[in-house]
């Protein structure tokens, strides 16, 4: 995707390249955070290891937070000056690139919604982070799949119409369902670490204090 996309100068492509990339290291930090919150405690960690899903939730968030600004602006300066695009190839590689997305998206989304429920750790102590890790895993497949969505799109209106605005104008669409779906990642992760009290029990509390 990176080679075709600089040989037809998509933005769109290069963008869904590098997300994939991002993609990549975020499954590294993902399962090595899975594995390593399966640790039993110890006089290190005396409750254990399980806030290395959050801390990788956290960090796979901050990491989109960034693709999403870079396609933003990016697209911002294509949409003043929108470039030639050599849309014949673009099609196929994103059609290729839409596939394996959506491998992944099928295996993560499994796991991201019934994977590891709760955070609890093995003398029952609960982190509060349940699945955070697997989750920022999945936002980045996601994101990237909406990637290779829009790159179809605007490789058939540029090769249909020769609407070159179109390649800016999806990544500028992508960058902000990206941000959009960093979002409660992002807060959910930030409240985790820093200790605030899950919505869920508030209630309880509050009755409790009556």
């Amino acid at each position: 995707e990176l080679f075709y996309g600089l040989w037809t100068n998509s933005l769109g492509l290069i963008s869904d390249a590098g997300h994939m990339m991002m993609d990549c290291m975020a499954l590294g930090i993902g399962l090595i955070a899975t594995y390593v919150a399966r640790f039993p405690s110890d006089l290190s960690f005396t409750y254990g290891y399980g806030r290395f899903e959050v801390v990788s939730g956290y960090t796979n968030a901050v990491l989109l937070l960034f693709v999403a600004f870079f396609i933003f602006i990016e697209s911002l300066g294509r949409l003043s000056h929108p470039p030639d695009i050599d849309g014949d190839q673009l099609i196929a590689v994103s059609v290729l690139g839409l596939i394996i997305n959506l491998v992944g998206l099928a295996f993560f989304h499994e796991h991201a919604h019934h994977g590891h429920q709760g955070g609890q750790c093995s003398h029952g102590h609960s982190h509060g982070g349940g699945n955070l890790a697997i989750k920022g895993i999945f936002l980045h497949v996601m994101a990237d799949t909406l990637g290779s969505v829009g790159v179809i799109t605007s490789s058939y209106m540029v090769n249909k119409w020769g609407w070159t605005l179109a390649d800016p104008v999806c990544s500028l669409c992508i960058s902000i369902l990206i941000l959009l779906s960093v979002i409660p990642l992002l807060r959910e992760s930030t409240s985790t670490l820093l200790q605030r009290m899950p919505s869920n029990k508030q209630v309880d509390v509050e009755r409790a204090t009556l």
